[in-house]
C-alpha cells in the first residue's frame, strides 16, 4: 500500500467484512502519505445523510464542499457548478482540476471509507463509481489528474451491475484482509505481554476463528 499510494494516479481497493481493520489500514496509508509532505482527506461514508445520499447532485457537491475543507480551501462551489450546461459529474471533475488539485501544490491522497453505503442507492451508484474510475484513468495522462491518489474501502462485495469500463472495482490495486493464522495470533499474545502457546491459541481459535477484532477482545479481557 504505502509503495502504491507514492505512485502518481493510484486507485488502492481495500476489502474486508465488518471489523477486519478496513479504517485501520486506511489510516496508515494516510499517515504514510502525510510522512511525505502530501496532503491527505479522509472520509467516512457511514456519515452521510440519506438525503443526500440518494441524489447524486448533491451528494457530488457534499463531496466537493467537505474535501476542500479538510484541504483548507474557501468553498467556490458556486462559482465552478454550472446547472445549466454541465451534468453532476462533469460539475464535480471541473472543480476538482481547476479549483481543488490546482490550489494544492502537491499530491492530494483521498480516502473514502465505506464506500458500499452507496451501493443500494441506483440514482448515485452508477455516476459516482463511474466518476471515480474516470479520474483514475486522468491519472495515467493527464498531469494535474496524476497529483490524486485514491484510497477505497468496503465492506461487501458490490452487488449492483457496472460496466466494466466504469468500475473502479476492477482497476488500481486489491488489497483484501484476511483473518489471523496461528502464527500472527501467537506474535500479538507475545505483543501483550500474554504466555500462550500453541494450546490457548488453539482454544481461542476454536471460539473466533482469526478475527482480528474478536481476537483482540479476547486479549483485551
Amino acid at each position: 500500500c504505502n509503495e502504491t499510494v507514492v505512485k502518481p494516479g493510484s486507485l488502492i481497493r481495500i476489502k474486508a467484512p465488518e471489523l477486519m481493520g478496513k479504517t485501520s489500514l486506511m489510516n496508515m496509508i494516510l499517515n504514510y502519505a502525510a510522512q511525505q509532505n502530501y496532503q491527505t482527506v479522509y472520509l467516512d461514508l457511514k456519515s452521510v445523510d440519506k438525503g443526500i445520499l440518494t441524489n447524486l447532485d448533491k451528494f457530488l457537491r457534499w463531496l466537493c464542499c467537505m474535501v476542500g475543507r479538510q484541504l483548507k480551501l474557501e468553498n467556490r462551489l458556486n462559482d465552478y457548478w454550472d446547472t445549466e450546461i454541465l451534468g453532476s459529474n462533469d460539475n464535480c471533475t471541473v472543480y476538482f482540476e481547476e479549483y481543488l488539485l490546482t490550489e494544492i501544490n502537491c499530491p492530494v491522497v483521498l480516502g473514502l471509507d465505506a464506500v458500499d453505503r452507496v451501493f443500494p442507492y441506483t440514482e448515485v451508484v452508477e455516476d459516482f463509481f463511474g466518476l471515480l474510475r474516470s479520474w483514475h484513468e486522468k491519472g495515467k495522462i493527464s498531469v494535474i489528474w496524476k497529483q490524486l491518489r485514491l484510497v477505497i474501502a468496503h465492506s461487501t462485495e458490490i452487488y449492483i451491475p457496472l460496466d466494466i469500463n466504469q468500475s473502479p472495482f476492477n482497476a488500481g490495486i486489491p488489497v483484501e484482509l484476511r483473518e489471523f493464522d496461528a502464527k500472527q495470533i501467537k506474535d500479538l499474545a507475545y505483543l501483550y505481554s500474554l504466555n500462550w502457546h500453541d494450546t490457548q491459541v488453539n482454544e481461542l481459535m476454536k471460539m473466533v476463528g482469526g478475527h482480528p477484532y474478536l481476537v483482540r477482545l479476547a486479549m483485551y479481557y
